[in-house]
């Protein structure tokens, strides 16, 4: 009736990969069956199916999270950049700091992107809060990083008195 039934395991994670497998090409009623049959309960046959439409549900949401997130970074990085290699230091400096601060804001970015994949189970409130504090990641390192250059004087090309 439908391919590769979860088997004997019976266990959730089995059963959510069964259903998203078989749902576009077995009617519910169909899948609901087979899954009686191999042993799984009424209630799990529910909430996996329950589980299932959260995640499609969240579908939309991950999209434009995952958007704004790249936003959000793509912006950090062109600030700093712009502010690194405007301030007219010699040796490098410049492209030194790009670098380094490419690699620090793409494991931030990295950590994120795995985020907004992984909320998919957290409803409405979970994935406002991951979402908050997501995009506030670059915002406190444009914060930090702006703050460090105005402290030490960075940006301003000290005059002789």
């Amino acid at each position: 009736m439908t391919t590769a039934s979860p088997g004997p395991n019976r266990n959730k994670g089995a059963l959510r990969t069964y259903l998203e497998a078989n749902r576009g090409h077995y009617t519910d009623e169909a899948l609901t069956e087979a899954l009686l049959k191999e042993g799984y309960s009424q209630a799990d046959v529910e909430q996996g199916f329950a589980e299932l439409a959260r995640a499609e549900a969240s579908k939309p949401v991950r999209a434009r999270a995952r958007r704004l997130v790249l936003v959000a970074y793509g912006l950090t990085y062109a600030i700093l950049v712009f502010g690194m290699l405007g301030t007219g230091y010699g040796y490098g400096s410049g492209i030194i700091g790009s670098i380094v601060l490419a690699v620090a804001l793409g494991l931030a970015l990295a950590l994120a992107l795995w985020l907004v994949r992984r909320s998919t189970d957290r409803g409405a409130e979970g994935g406002a809060a991951v979402m908050a504090g997501i995009l506030a990641i670059p915002i406190v390192l444009l914060v930090i990083v702006a703050g460090l250059c105005v402290a030490t004087g960075l940006p301003f090309h000290p005059t002789a008195v």
